[in-house]
């Protein structure tokens, strides 16, 4: 339709040019609805896949946990038991260390009696 020429809006000319333009607008809508939907599969897929490699993700940080609370609970096990393992040794070395201490004191003791006796010997060889 050209500028300048008025039409019958009821002519044959206005109808089909008016049919033209809906028909392309319908194939232009058509088109946006099927591109909108492609990117909608193709966003619904990556979702998808991310959410798989997320199951997956936390699946394996979950066993990874599992093997190092499993890990964690059997070394504070064994730390406890060489502890107790430790005073209890402790506790005999400081046995020890006080017999040795006491044992000390009583040759420290014998042998102050033992040089008493020599002097007297030695006196009483002297006296003799």
């Amino acid at each position: 339709i050209e500028k300048g020429n008025l039409v019958p809006l009821n002519g044959e000319l206005f109808n089909k040019r008016v049919n033209e333009l809906l028909e392309r607008e319908r194939h232009t809508h058509t088109l946006m609805n099927k591109n909108l939907i492609d990117s909608a599969k193709n966003w619904q897929e990556k979702h998808g896949q991310l959410e798989k490699e997320f199951r997956i993700a936390l699946f394996l940080e979950n066993k990874r946990y599992e093997q190092l609370h499993s890990s964690f609970t059997t070394i504070s096990e064994e730390l406890s038991t060489l502890r107790r393992e430790v005073n209890r040794l402790k506790g005999e070395d400081n046995k020890k260390m006080s017999l040795i201490d006491k044992l000390k004191r009583s040759v420290a003791e014998q042998s102050g009696g033992i040089d008493k006796l020599r002097r007297a010997r030695s006196e009483l060889e002297e006296k003799c």
